[in-house]
């Protein structure tokens, strides 16, 4: 019973804390409260473990983007992203006293979001096709999607010519022709990405890199985080994001 009052007092200002930010940005989305107390539950549970520093960064920035594709990218602001979701740090600060958010803070960068962000749904869509009801009878249809934004993420590599950033899409790009090509309803059909020469060549980087630890089943990791911290093993996928700090 003792452990049962403990973990509701852990988490009791989580809701008072995503109604405070809701008010600052007028959002009106009746889903938010319940994904913004997800992610307090998660953040939480990155103190309590006690990883270290690069792994806590890790943890924070994959929440990061997990949010951001479910209640951030609606919110109307002036702000950059990594701003807005900075706010939500900051009122845990004030009231829970977590000591993550400067870890993600000094470990983040604006001008990585975006890149971040395009690898996070690559990723994403590709489980979709694979594994979603949804696509389970338009196959085709979802690993087209998966084509179209990896040309994208390939422009971007172009642009930015960042060897972590590219040797992954070059990854991503096997197991995706790989798995075409085991689809009836995609193979031969136009969807085989090409490689890319420059996908796998050597730069010289500039600036440390951090690797991000992405689990592909992460959404549902979100309602059974303890569990998952604690049984890794049961673990399905993991894959990793190489991003610039």
């Amino acid at each position: 019973m003792g452990g049962e009052k403990y973990e509701k007092s852990k988490h009791s200002g989580h809701e008072e804390i995503c109604k405070t930010f809701m008010a600052r940005y007028s959002i009106s989305n009746n889903t938010f409260i319940l994904n913004c107390k997800k992610s307090l539950n998660y953040l939480h549970v990155l103190e309590d473990v006690k990883d270290s520093f690069v792994r806590q960064a890790q943890g924070t920035l994959y929440l990061h983007l997990w949010l951001y594709d479910k209640e951030l990218k609606n919110v109307i602001h002036t702000k950059e992203q990594k701003d807005i979701y900075i706010d939500l740090l900051d009122l845990c600060f004030d009231n829970i006293s977590y000591n993550i958010g400067t870890t993600y803070q000094s470990n983040i960068r604006t001008e990585n979001f975006e890149m971040l962000k395009k690898l996070y749904d690559l990723y994403y869509k590709f489980d979709k096709t694979k594994y979603d009801k949804e696509c389970a009878s338009t196959k085709y249809n979802c690993a087209k999607q998966c084509f179209d934004l990896y040309k994208e993420c390939i422009d971007v590599c172009r642009q930015k010519y960042n060897a972590d950033y590219c040797n992954e899409l070059e990854s991503f790009r096997n197991e995706f022709n790989k798995y075409i090509s085991s689809e009836p309803e995609c193979k031969d059909k136009d969807l085989y990405i090409p490689w890319e020469m420059f996908a796998s060549k050597s730069v010289i980087l500039l600036i440390p890199l951090v690797s991000v630890l992405v689990v592909s089943t992460f959404f549902f990791i979100l309602y059974k985080v303890i569990i998952i911290i604690y049984k890794r093993i049961y673990i399905a996928k993991t894959f990793l994001l190489h991003i610039l700090i």
